[in-house]
């Protein structure tokens, strides 16, 4: 159905390879159903085949980064917000109801969930859990996994994602925002991602790899290597 006087803009990009979650997929006909001011908009790569994608939603075919996607889809979306969503996770529709109430107090900040793994994994990955969540305790530091929201108008300020950074767009977003005074929001639901890259890769390997690239985009951002 046609959108009007949009609050949100779902922005989810997709790889080549890459499927919306049968739970995510629930949630955003849902969405499409009972709201007629959240638009949802697709950005597949134009090497994804296509099968699948629910053609009432936008979709823009794109070839490039995730984070020249995304920028792409924030500049067609008509929302006053931008939830930007990974196509593997999925949150609740009482969850999605929060972040509407905390956009609407809030205003002008930049929102996020609080990251799980889908339900039934082994205990040690709620270690992984715990490390998120003190690293946005202590470091208002939330990543991309985490249902990164924005009003429109501050994304445009910030200059949207940095399309140099080769990788850590979403850290590039975070600390731009803290740059220029923006505030780091917990919405206080949680948003479920898939553990596919720990079960493939390890938990351990994967857990330490990404510890790694972190403190390599903290080097690279106070040297400004990658900035806009």
């Amino acid at each position: 159905m046609e959108k009007d006087n949009n609050l949100i803009s779902i922005i989810i990009p997709l790889g080549p390879n890459d499927r919306i979650s049968n739970k995510l997929d629930l949630l955003l006909n849902r969405i499409d159903q009972q709201r007629r001011d959240i638009e949802i908009i697709l950005i597949p790569n134009k090497l994804h085949d296509l099968i699948g994608l629910n053609d009432k939603y936008k979709i823009i075919s794109h070839q490039g980064t995730r984070a020249s996607a995304m920028n792409i889809g924030a500049k067609i979306g008509n929302g006053k917000y931008l939830f930007f969503l990974h196509c593997d996770s999925y949150l609740s529709y009482s969850s999605f109801n929060q972040l509407i109430y905390k956009i609407k107090k809030e205003q002008s900040a930049l929102f996020y969930f609080d990251f799980r793994f889908y339900k039934g994994m082994p205990f040690y990955y709620k270690l992984t859990e715990f490390g998120v969540m003190l690293r946005c305790i202590i470091f208002r530091t939330p990543f991309g996994d985490q249902g990164l929201t924005i009003s429109k108008n501050d994304f445009i300020a910030i200059g949207g994602y940095n399309l140099n950074t080769p990788l850590g767009e979403d850290y590039y977003l975070v600390k731009d925002c803290k740059q220029n005074n923006i505030k780091i929001l917990r919405v206080g639901q949680s948003l479920f991602t898939s553990p596919r890259k720990y079960t493939e890769n390890g938990w351990l390997k994967t857990t330490l790899y990404h510890q790694k690239m972190w403190y390599k985009l903290i080097i690279h951002y106070k040297k400004g290597k990658f900035r806009q």
